[in-house]
């Protein structure tokens, strides 16, 4: 789920850019691009067996800061469009940082069948 919230707050970070949004756009931007680099190490580490736990929470900490960020920017937006994209932002981010911990919790994802790397 985090290389789609990855990308999907790159993006959005560009968008709030245009909408002159810096503060959450440089946030969005840069949580962004942490997330899918931890998402894709974190992938790379599973594939081989690994524990990924630290990956995973670097995922959750980026999103959580997003969430953060957004919903402290909402009493300042003017406007239905960037107001919505900072509420969906916000929303996609905490269910993101929820999903990571969520996983953190449960053990993590079970190893790729194989042998264990030491």
């Amino acid at each position: 789920m985090c290389i789609p919230f990855g990308a999907a707050s790159v993006l959005g970070g560009i968008a709030f850019f245009f909408l002159n949004l810096t503060n959450i756009a440089a946030t969005a931007v840069i949580a962004g691009a942490t997330s899918l680099v931890a998402s894709f190490l974190s992938l790379q580490e599973w594939k081989q067996s690994g524990d990924s736990t630290v990956y995973t929470l670097t995922s959750a900490a980026s999103a959580a800061f997003v969430t953060y960020t957004a919903v402290q920017a909402l009493p300042a937006i003017k406007g239905a469009l960037p107001y919505g994209l900072a509420v969906a932002l916000a929303s996609l981010a905490a269910a993101a940082a929820a999903f990571c911990l969520y996983n953190v919790a449960a053990g993590g994802n079970p190893p790729p069948k194989g042998e264990k790397k030491k």
